[in-house]
């Protein structure tokens, strides 16, 4: 019997590298899960989707992607207490094109100082190297939650270390004559800058190094009412006034002008510098709540949970990412 030659297209395991190298789905555990206490004052948290998608998927996930969640569940201990009455808020980075431009500029820069040693030196950067940064000044490491296992205990974590500006310095010590360390900052995305703690905003950061449009546009003369060319196609007393109106009407834009203004800068005190995704009251009588989804840039959110009543407690919440083509997740990357 003469031999037949497989064809390759019908064989399960090539069709299957084949649509991975495609960007398929790749498996990954897509629900995160995380406790976290609330109090009468009101407790704030933080999340950090990516580092905590490469500790449980041991491969890394880049942080500088717009991440898809699917939904939030969230389960309290209010149900077994009678005066409790929780008000639950979820907040992210604003989803504009000043978020996406401002982590571009940074990003681009942090790799452009790199750069300078990289070139000559390439073998010395860490193979899990990233661009990392905080939601807002307020964050750490101590105030983010940790994902748990299956039995609620903390996973074991890895380096995620937060990537650093290395300023140059030019002034020189009077004592010793020699020039002063070069000064390390890290970054957040949104909000003022924590000057003693050397961390600057992004979007703070990125307003103050862009020009924008004129306060009033267009400058028209003053003179146009009673210009010549005016009088002149002038057929009775309607022109100099609507030349007024037309001049006055939307010559300034939409938006505030003042300094520390723009979505998610500095004039936003506190967290008002985020988007509320969502807010929701819970009781006894409703111990549980379901968020629906939203965006996450770099995978960064805050929660804040209040007692509206007197006693604390505790929270459990799970986070469910959309499955998709990166590492199994649905995320695109930062930047217009």
């Amino acid at each position: 019997m003469a031999y037949v030659k497989k064809s390759r297209s019908r064989d399960p395991s090539y069709r299957m590298k084949k649509n991975k190298k495609k960007g398929s789905l790749q498996p990954a555990i897509t629900t995160l899960r995380y406790k976290m206490d609330y109090d009468s004052t009101g407790v704030t948290r933080y999340v950090d989707i990516m580092s905590d998608m490469s500790k449980i998927n041991r491969r890394l996930y880049r942080q500088g992607m717009q991440v898809a969640v699917g939904g939030i569940s969230i389960i309290s201990d209010a149900g077994a207490k009678s005066n409790t009455t929780l008000d639950i808020q979820i907040k992210t980075a604003g989803n504009t094109w000043v978020t996406q431009n401002a982590w571009t500029k940074g990003y681009s820069l942090w790799r452009q100082m790199n750069k300078e040693v990289l070139e000559d030196n390439p073998s010395v950067q860490g193979k899990w190297a990233d661009y990392k940064i905080n939601l807002v000044e307020s964050q750490s490491f101590a105030n983010t939650l940790q994902v748990l296992d299956g039995a609620g205990s903390s996973y074991p974590a890895g380096e995620w270390a937060k990537s650093v500006y290395v300023v140059p310095q030019h002034d020189v010590d009077p004592a010793t004559g020699l020039v002063k360390a070069a000064e390390e900052w890290t970054a957040c995305l949104a909000g003022p800058d924590d000057v003693p703690n050397k961390i600057v905003s992004l979007i703070k950061a990125y307003e103050e190094s862009r020009a924008t449009v004129q306060d009033i546009a267009p400058n028209v003369p003053a003179a146009l009412p009673t210009s010549f060319y005016l009088r002149l196609t002038d057929d009775g007393s309607q022109d100099p006034e609507l030349a007024r109106v037309i001049e006055d009407a939307n010559d300034q834009p939409p938006y505030t002008m003042v300094d520390g203004k723009y979505p998610g800068s500095s004039g936003f005190t506190g967290s008002a510098c985020l988007t509320l995704q969502h807010r929701q009251i819970i009781n006894a009588y409703q111990p549980n709540a379901q968020f629906g989804g939203f965006v996450a840039n770099c995978g960064l959110m805050e929660l804040n949970a209040k007692n509206l009543e007197d006693d604390g407690g505790e929270l459990e919440i799970l986070i469910h990412l959309v499955p998709g083509s990166y590492n199994g997740i649905l995320a695109e990357r930062m930047g217009q």
